[in-house]
């Protein structure tokens, strides 16, 4: 027995005895918190009893002991079923109310649901408009989420920045840098290059990226299979390895995990042949999106063009834990200045270095997209809101119908606070009705709105619609809801109830109160409708001025594209001539 040792089917007589009438009378947690405590003084007040050798003395111990235990565990025992009883009758009593709850929502939703079913014109229009409203916050909402609010998938990606954005450095720079800042746990050089794969099926050109070898340490990123860079490999000579991205990895090599360790011809910027070392995971996104190969940069102090003389590198960094952004920025400055004392980039503008900025990657990445989505949104946010007025009007008309219904409910015993969770809920079925169809038109309008975006908007293959999606148009339907079905609902069962019945027979018109309100939802909505006409005129005027700027020549039948020769096939600057000369 729990707390009480050496009892059981062991130990003298006296202890099973006295075990046994205290596991049968007293309840499982008085046991276990006083059963050790009663064992230890039956057991020392017994042993006093028997060194006294005397039997009335023994005898008078066991009627006492057998006394208390009768009389005590009686009690407990008592005690413990009242508070079970207690208990259940509390959780009956929770579990009635919250089913007396659940059958009062299921039968107000039963009502409303027939309630529109009855008035199909009116919800029909309702639901259009609120779809229409939820349908383009939806829509614009999923293109916000991919750009500018998912995450980067790196390791802590608040702590990765770009630092000076609006230079490029030396190799020189970046290891001074490095050795003469304290702001950041790592730095990582890296270039766009434009590379060419051959020697497996059709030449292929693409993008790739020279960065240091401790790229993906500083991202907190590590290919899914064969392994980041090695400090070595930025050594001259060594440096002849590349690292694959995960979808081309599966469009050119069929997903097959063999090829990491074999070497692949892969020309442009002295194009060489190089040994694949690794596979980047498929959820990886690089800081550059079109980046689907990566090198190593060589560091080689002493080939002074491609070390002190070549400013081609952009820089990111990982901030020290408890360093803020405008605390690295204050120190890229003063790093700048000195640099610009000692005149080894002298080529830089004094307002350039006053200027040096650091950015989290994410807001180097979507610059103004940020801003001009935010103001989309807002523009379709005063869409939904004027639709929320419409609704709400065609609410209290409505409301004006059934003053006659809502003051019988009264007059016969409903609450008011009933009476206006009943209209409510008509009003949130509405809410849900127009949020399922306008997210329906929303999963179609993503693909247009994706498929118009102009060309260098980041982060576009993000834009989907998921879990976030859903549960924002879902909070946004409630919201809605709640926002055009509170004011009417508290309208309509405000006032006298005789003077409703007495109205509502004679079929009065609404009174002045009503009137008034209708009023002002209508100045709101006309409101909100002419700060959208005029940001839409605004808006159209500056693309009509943009399209007739006067570039100085001829545009008439004129088109422009970039046109990139293999390297591998046009290495110098007389075979590049001759074929722009055929073309």
């Amino acid at each position: 027995m729990t707390g009480l040792p050496a009892l059981g089917t062991h130990g003298t007589l006296s202890s099973r005895v006295f075990g046994a009438l205290v596991r049968f009378l007293f309840p499982v947690s008085f046991r276990r918190e006083f059963g050790a405590q009663m064992f230890q003084a039956f057991t020392d007040r017994l042993h006093e009893v028997r060194r006294a050798r005397r039997s009335k003395a023994l005898i008078a111990f066991w009627f006492r002991t057998l006394t208390d235990l009768t009389v005590s565990g009686v009690r407990l025992r008592v005690r413990a079923f009242s508070d079970t009883v207690g208990r259940w009758r509390r959780n009956r009593k929770s579990t009635k109310r919250m089913g007396d709850w659940m059958l009062s929502l299921v039968s107000d939703l039963r009502y409303a649901l027939r309630t529109l079913v009855k008035v199909r014109a009116f919800t029909v229009v309702a639901v259009l408009t609120l779809a229409l409203g939820i349908g383009a916050n939806t829509a614009i909402f999923s293109v916000l989420n991919g750009i500018v609010l998912a995450p980067l998938s790196f390791h802590e990606p608040e702590m990765v920045v770009r630092v000076w954005p609006e230079l490029t450095f030396s190799k020189s720079l970046l290891v001074r840098l490095e050795q003469q800042t304290r702001s950041y746990e790592s730095l990582s050089g890296f270039s766009s290059v434009n590379l060419t794969l051959t020697g497996m099926g059709e030449p292929e050109e693409f993008y790739g990226a020279s960065v240091s070898v401790n790229h993906f340490d500083l991202l907190g990123v590590a290919p899914s299979i064969g392994r980041s860079f090695l400090p070595e490999e930025q050594e001259p000579g060594r440096d002849l390895v590349v690292i694959l991205s995960h979808s081309l990895w599966e469009r050119r090599y069929g997903a097959d995990p063999a090829i990491v360790g074999q070497t692949i011809q892969l020309g442009g910027s002295g194009g060489e042949t190089r040994t694949v070392v690794g596979i980047m995971p498929h959820d990886f996104r690089p800081v550059m999106e079109r980046w689907r190969v990566w090198t190593p940069i060589t560091i080689d102090a002493t080939n002074f063009p491609d070390y002190e003389g070549s400013a081609s590198l952009m820089i990111i960094g990982r901030l020290n834990a408890g360093v803020s952004v405008e605390q690295a920025q204050s120190e890229v400055r003063s790093f700048a200045t000195g640099r610009k004392e000692q005149g080894e980039i002298q080529w830089v503008p004094d307002e350039t270095i006053a200027g040096a900025t650091v950015l989290p990657v994410l807001d180097s990445l979507v610059g103004d997209v940020r801003s001009r989505l935010l103001v989309l949104f807002a523009a379709v946010g005063l869409v939904l809101l004027i639709g929320c007025t419409n609704v709400a009007n065609l609410l209290l008309a409505r409301g004006t119908a059934r003053s006659r219904e809502m003051g019988i409910r009264l007059a016969i015993g409903a609450k008011r606070s009933r009476v206006v969770r009943q209209l409510l809920t008509e009003s949130v079925l509405l809410g849900v009705l127009g949020g399922g169809v306008g997210f329906l038109a929303a999963i179609w309008t993503i693909s247009l709105l994706k498929g118009g975006l102009p060309p260098g908007v980041p982060r576009t293959d993000l834009i989907s619609v998921d879990l976030s999606v859903l549960g924002f148009t879902f909070g946004l339907s409630l919201l809605a809801s709640l926002v055009f079905g509170l004011v009417p609902a508290l309208r309509t069962t405000r006032g006298d109830v005789r003077s409703a019945l007495h109205d509502g027979a004679r079929g009065a018109s609404a009174g002045g109160g009503r009137l008034r309100l209708t009023g002002g939802l209508v100045v709101v909505e006309t409101a909100l409708a002419v700060v959208l006409v005029v940001g839409a005129g605004l808006m159209l005027k500056s693309f009509w001025l943009l399209s007739r700027v006067d570039p100085g020549f001829d545009t008439q039948n004129l088109v422009t594209m970039r046109v990139s020769p293999p390297s591998t096939r046009y290495s110098d600057g007389e075979s590049l001539r001759a074929y722009y000369t055929q073309v």
